[in-house]
């Protein structure tokens, strides 16, 4: 995500490539989950973990949230610019395969 908050990448879903972060999105138990994770990454040093619900493109079962664990950090790309982030998460049902 560059320092405007737009999407440079998503590996999971290409149609939110190049388009504004959605900061209202919420999971299944309303957890603004992208302001969550982004918010984080840009106050703490260390990044941002945050546990939530989302829908797993692996699941046949297309539309439930399965619960997920992400992970946010923080960096400037150039002195004096805004924050970028980058994010990555892993669905906790698949640690039990």
């Amino acid at each position: 995500m560059s320092d405007q908050n737009i999407n440079l990448f998503h590996g999971a879903n290409l149609s939110l490539e190049h388009r504004f972060a959605n900061f209202d999105r919420v999971d299944k138990n309303g957890k603004r989950f992208v302001e969550e994770l982004v918010k984080g990454a840009r106050e703490n040093e260390g990044g941002q973990f945050l546990q939530y619900f989302y829908d797993n493109p692996n699941n046949p079962n297309d539309g439930d949230e399965e619960a997920k664990l992400g992970y946010a950090y923080s960096f400037e790309l150039y002195e004096g610019q805004g924050k970028f982030v980058i994010g990555s998460g892993i669905y906790t049902g698949d640690l039990d395969d």
